[in-house]
C-alpha cells in the first residue's frame, strides 16, 4: 500500500473570484471561499479570516486523504507550482543527488517513484528535482543542510565526497 502523502505536499492556491477569495487545493479538490471586502482593502481582520480558510481547506484536505485511504484508492500526485523565473539550476538531476547524499541513483528513483519526493521527468525519461526538493531529501535523509543557491558548494560537488561519508 502506497504511503499516505501529507496535507502539505499539496499546494493550495488563493484567488479572488466574483468577490470572493477562493482557497482551493485543485488536487483534492478542496475549496473554502471567504467574501472579498468590498472596499478591496486588505484588513488584518481580513487576513486572518484567510489564515482560517487555509485552516479549514486543511481540514477538509485530510479528511480527503482519510478517504481515498479507506477506499484503498490511488493518492492523487501533487502538483508543483513551478515559478515563472525558475532556470535550469534551479534543478538536480538524480546522479547530482545521489553525489550528494551518497545513496544509488536507484534509490533515489524508487523514493521518487513512491511519491516520497517530487521530480519531473524530461521527454528521455531522465528524472530532475528542484532544486529545494533535493534539499529536502538530504534535511529529512541525511540530515545534511544543503544550499542549493550556494554557488561555491556546487563547484565542488563533483569532487567532494558525500556527507555521510
Amino acid at each position: 500500500m502506497k504511503r499516505r502523502p501529507s496535507i502539505f505536499s499539496y499546494p493550495i492556491v488563493l484567488k479572488q473570484t466574483q468577490g470572493y477569495l477562493a482557497v482551493t487545493c485543485p488536487d483534492l479538490q478542496v475549496t473554502i471561499v471567504e467574501p472579498f471586502p468590498k472596499d478591496g482593502k486588505i484588513s488584518s481582520a481580513f487576513l486572518m479570516r484567510i489564515a482560517v480558510c487555509v485552516g479549514k481547506a486543511w481540514a477538509k484536505m485530510n479528511e480527503e486523504l482519510k478517504r481515498i485511504e479507506g477506499s484503498n484508492g490511488d493518492y492523487p500526485k501533487a502538483s508543483f507550482i513551478r515559478h515563472a523565473t525558475s532556470k535550469d539550476s534551479d534543478w538536480v538531476s538524480v546522479p547530482m543527488l545521489a553525489k550528494l547524499s551518497g545513496d544509488s541513483e536507484n534509490t533515489i528513483r524508487r523514493a521518487i517513484d513512491r511519491g516520497d519526493f517530487y521530480a519531473e521527468k524530461s521527454p528521455g525519461g531522465h528524472r530532475s528535482l528542484p532544486a529545494l526538493e533535493a534539499k529536502r531529501y538530504l534535511k529529512e535523509l541525511h540530515d545534511y543542510d544543503w544550499d542549493p543557491y550556494d554557488q561555491a558548494a556546487d563547484h565542488h560537488i563533483a569532487n567532494e565526497k558525500s556527507p555521510t561519508s
